[in-house]
């Protein structure tokens, strides 16, 4: 049977309306039952207010029109999120939340908000794939479905962030970056280890091209997908933003995994009515090496908390205009 896959374009003054649409027309809204106990996973990857405001968070608004169907099928709601970086650099959830606005929101729907990484976690291992042992969640294996809510974006690690990639923050470890040299293989068998839980709902109202996930260029975009295949759906935004899925190495992999085997059935609004050609990561030198970097056990180091207080922080603006951008340091508010 093909995989139904819909996609409309939206406005702010139609956005709830079209989120019910996109869900009901793939089939994802009849999965959600009275009481089921739901976790909802957006992108947030940065607490700088000057990304947030570019869009590279998952927009408040999506979330709370999702919050108000949630509401109205009496479901029992967390929003989660893993914290990532050290104590000297990275990003600190509980500010993300405060920039947002999520706790009162939270509070409005009678939902909560939950951090990962402070959740009791079990230690899974996935046969037959180079990813490694890791901790994952116990609420993941708990509850009844993840609603996966992310960004439509350029990655420079993994060329399109949607909703595959942004499965990688369910994993609890801050640190994550020290498993980049096997990410793609740690995201591939997220998506299918959750395969029978998930849904997936795309925040397309303001996209990102260029230096992405963080520092690129925003883009209008007005468009919300929604489907039960994170394979599908990120195919289908490859056509979207005009990407050649062949530089999308997770796709490959979930096929090779047994992802994406049905052909893909778009309902709602005509793909080529919406297509919009995205500028990709462009590498300079610098990108580049931070890159291969980030693949080899150097990663360790320079990621520890004792190399970003005594080096890192040292050509931390250097960095961050040969990168075009830099997360949050917080070495003054340590008091070391």
């Amino acid at each position: 049977m093909p995989t139904p896959i819909a996609l409309k374009k939206t406005s702010r003054t139609s956005l709830r309306a079209d989120i019910e649409s996109v869900m009901a027309d793939s089939g994802c809204l009849d999965l959600l039952k009275s009481g089921d106990r739901l976790l909802l996973k957006p992108n947030l990857v940065t607490d700088k207010k000057e990304y947030i405001d570019l869009g590279a968070n998952t927009s408040v608004e999506v979330l709370e029109c999702l919050l108000q169907i949630l509401s109205d099928l009496n479901c029992a709601v967390g929003i989660v999120e893993s914290e990532t970086g050290t104590p000297a650099k990275g990003r600190r959830l509980q500010r993300t939340w405060d920039l947002m606005g999520l706790p009162d929101l939270a509070d409005r729907y009678g939902a909560s908000l939950v951090n990962l990484t402070h959740e009791p976690r079990r230690r899974v291992d996935f046969p037959g794939s180079r990813a490694p042992e890791i901790e994952l969640p116990e609420a993941l294996f708990e509850c009844h479905r993840i609603l996966n809510i992310p960004k439509i974006k350029t990655h420079k690690y993994a060329a399109l962030t949607c909703c595959t990639k942004n499965l990688f923050g369910l994993v609890p470890e801050p640190r994550r970056i020290v498993y980049h040299n096997r990410m793609l293989e740690i995201i591939v068998e997220l998506a299918k280890m959750f395969n029978d839980k998930l849904i997936h709902l795309v925040d397309g109202l303001i996209a990102m091209e260029g230096n992405g996930p963080l520092y690129g260029k925003a883009v209008e975009m007005n468009v919300v997908l929604a489907g039960e295949s994170a394979w599908a759906i990120d195919r289908t935004v490859c056509d979207l933003i005009e990407m050649n899925p062949k530089n999308v190495r997770y796709l490959a992999m979930g096929e090779d995994r047994g992802l994406g085997v049905e052909p893909i059935q778009l309902v709602g609004d005509p793909l080529t009515d919406l297509k919009r050609p995205f500028e990709p990561v462009a590498f300079n030198a610098y990108r580049l090496f931070e890159k291969k970097l980030m693949e080899t056990p150097l990663v360790h180091l320079v990621t520890s908390h004792w190399f970003q207080r005594h080096v890192s922080s040292h050509i931390g603006g250097l960095t961050e205009r040969l990168r075009g951008g830099g997360y949050s340091w917080y070495l003054d508010e340590e008091g070391e």
